[in-house]
């Protein structure tokens, strides 16, 4: 029977991370819906008073254009809503990011002082790997003469000493 998967948590990303406790509905949102019922009030307020008045009987150009007139200034309320909403997103964003360079920074000055001040990192002396190279050249020349010497600290080749590699050293 196959266990159901776990959710694990997330990752804490510090201050990386968005701010989980921003509202849902901000304000706004609560002023673009109070702009959008004030609107459709004040249109249907013009609409029955327009009516009462004893207006002609409305034909179907009259009726797109009313729907226009009602529904096009709510559209256009809640796409500069959604810009406000972009720009402060976009807002936050540059915010973590400038935090996040800054930490980069900050880490890449740090490393340079370091490397200013004598300190290496241990695999940029390549005397471990001479060893190795000698002993790939005795196993792949399958015969051949090569021409390998012991230096002092590692494996170095001369040209002086003739010696057949033999298949006992790359087993």
């Amino acid at each position: 029977m196959a266990q159901p998967k776990q959710k694990q948590p997330p990752i804490d990303l510090g201050i990386y991370s968005r701010n989980e406790k921003s509202p849902r509905i901000t304000m706004t949102e609560v002023v673009a819906i109070s702009l959008s019922l004030l609107w459709i009030a004040a249109v249907a307020g013009f609409l029955l008073i327009a009516q009462a008045v004893g207006a002609p009987p409305v034909d179907s150009l009259q009726f797109v254009m009313t729907l226009l007139a009602i529904f096009l200034p709510v559209a256009l309320i809640w796409v500069a809503a959604s810009a406000a909403r972009s720009s402060r997103a976009m807002r936050e964003d540059t915010e973590r990011l400038h935090i996040a360079i800054e930490a980069l920074r900050s880490t890449y000055i740090q490393t340079q002082q370091h490397g200013a001040t004598g300190i290496k990192p241990a695999i940029s002396s390549n005397s471990w790997l001479l060893p190795s190279f000698g002993l790939a050249a005795t196993c792949c020349s399958s015969g051949l003469p090569t021409t390998v010497a012991r230096g002092s600290s590692h494996w170095a080749v001369s040209p002086s000493l003739p010696v057949l590699a033999s298949n006992s050293a790359c087993a």
